[in-house]
């Protein structure tokens, strides 16, 4: 016991009012919680208002458990399986299994709200009975007007005379008073580690197919930044180009004048000269001006002679 406890169990009988208790580190009863405590908050719910199950099942993920459950209870349930909210234990081969509606657990959560209590698990209250050394006897708490009722196979709450009948002729301890009954609901509570937990799911897990915050703030950000990546990428190509088209224009020049590249003449100096030397002559040239160029007039034909 490494926590200090505060427990609240809620009535079956809203003329019955809820108990709250207090238990140190150790398990003993407090009057108050010692300042500054961080206990345990365990909210234990009637068990009237649920149906528990005790199922053989195999080590599985929480999933598969889940649906393992509902197949072992189908043809047993009194109500459509959509209606119905289904948590089952953690650990072992035999394993509680509670049922209950939505509007059932909304209601629990509610009246703990009301009392400004935010339980860290919630637990049907029979559960929090010893359970038998005998797995043929049972453990029977009878100081309110229903009885709480728990055995190896079976756990619940139920009024005395249907709670008899159920029982029928198993052997079973049964405690009347109210102090002793509390102590035991304290001592079940302040276990460690219950498997049975009917709290809804945690709004702080991930979903199947949700996306991580981290990575929506990690694609928000590529698309403000896309705009600044494009126009960095255009950038770049032009400057590549650019480069390009510098080393063309450097082998061009290297090719006309070979000793550009020679000790104190860098291509910027040579280029500059080139761009002062006259245009060489194109290939061909020559001929074309000298045929189209003036040339000899032709000489004039003489006038044929009269009669000639």
């Amino acid at each position: 016991m490494n926590a200090a406890l505060h427990l609240l169990v809620l009535s079956a009988d809203p003329g019955v009012p809820d108990l709250e208790r207090f238990a140190d580190t150790q398990g003993h009863r407090l009057e108050r919680l010692p300042p500054g405590a961080t206990p345990r908050r365990v909210l234990a719910v009637p068990a009237s208002e649920l149906a528990l199950h005790r199922l053989e099942m195999k080590a599985a993920t929480p999933a598969q458990a889940r649906a393992a459950a509902w197949h072992l209870l189908d043809g047993r349930l009194a109500q459509p399986r959509e209606a119905l909210e289904l948590a089952v234990g953690a650990d072992g081969d035999r394993r509680w299994v509670a049922v209950f509606t939505p509007a059932a657990r909304e209601r629990w959560l509610a009246r703990a709200a009301a009392r400004g209590f935010l339980p860290d698990a919630v637990l049907p209250d029979c559960l929090l009975l010893p359970e038998p050394t005998d797995e043929g006897e049972a453990f029977v708490a009878a100081d309110t007007g229903l009885w709480r009722v728990r055995g190896h196979q079976l756990a619940f709450s139920a009024e005395p005379a249907l709670a008899a009948q159920v029982l029928g002729s198993r052997p079973h301890t049964r405690v009347d008073a109210s102090p002793a009954i509390e102590s035991l609901l304290l001592r079940g509570a302040q276990a460690p580690a219950f498997a049975l937990d009917l709290r809804p799911p945690r709004a702080d897990k991930p979903q199947a197919g949700a996306v991580p915050a981290r990575r929506l703030a990690a694609l928000a950000a590529a698309l403000l930044l896309s705009p600044l990546l494009v126009w960095a990428a255009q950038g770049l190509r032009h400057e590549l180009g650019a480069a390009r088209a510098e080393a063309s224009a450097n082998a061009a020049l290297l090719a006309v004048a070979p000793d550009a590249a020679g000790p104190g003449r860098p291509l910027a100096r040579a280029r500059a000269e080139l761009a002062r030397r006259p245009a060489p002559a194109r290939v061909g040239g020559g001929g074309a001006a000298r045929r189209g160029g003036p040339g000899p007039r032709p000489r004039p034909r003489r006038a044929a002679r009269a009669g000639g």
